[in-house]
């Protein structure tokens, strides 16, 4: 249904968006646990030498909830990749013109713009939305100027009525 290899997926807007998100997650992960551990756990063990076993234990019980918080959305997106880069070649490509811009109201999303594009298959023109890819924070792997406007290529996943977005199309 598309010419795409798994290469090119990795590669893709898509996989890579999720891929940073990870990575983000990943360092707010551990930015929380060296502060939490040197503003906290650190000072009660050097205040009270007796009890540095009662804070550090407490310590690590609290980053371990937290972890679970991190985990979560890591694996969500994780599984999310997986399951692109092992259903693409069932997935009919497109190619659209990022002209619809939305922004994302998940709250883990805020802040974030997804596009709104036509797709038509077997005569049947449906309008479906993109992942949150874009955005003008700092933190963001692909800009809405990069992208607005502009001709790109993806893939249509009937399945989940979404696009995924795998590259710009000439310049």
């Amino acid at each position: 249904m598309n010419n795409f290899t798994k290469q090119d997926i990795k590669n893709s807007v898509e996989y890579q968006w999720r891929k940073h998100q990870i990575k983000l997650l990943f360092y707010v992960w551990l930015i929380v646990v060296v502060a939490t551990f040197l503003v906290v756990a650190l000072p009660v063990c050097m205040v009270n030498i007796e009890f540095w076993d009662v804070g550090l234990l407490t310590w690590l019980g609290a980053i371990g909830v937290v972890s679970i918080f991190f985990a979560i959305f890591m694996v969500v997106y994780h599984s999310k990749n997986v399951y692109l880069t092992k259903h693409f070649a069932e997935f009919s490509e497109h190619e659209v013109t990022l002209d619809r811009v939305a922004t994302a109201n998940l709250w883990r999303n805020r802040g974030a713009v997804y596009y709104i594009v036509t797709v038509t298959k077997n005569g049947i023109t449906k309008n479906v939305d993109t992942s949150p890819c874009f955005s003008s924070n700092a933190f963001a792997k692909f800009t809405c100027d990069d992208y607005n406007n502009k001709k790109v290529v993806g893939l249509y996943d009937e399945i989940n009525n979404q696009f995924y977005i795998i590259k710009k199309v000439g310049k």
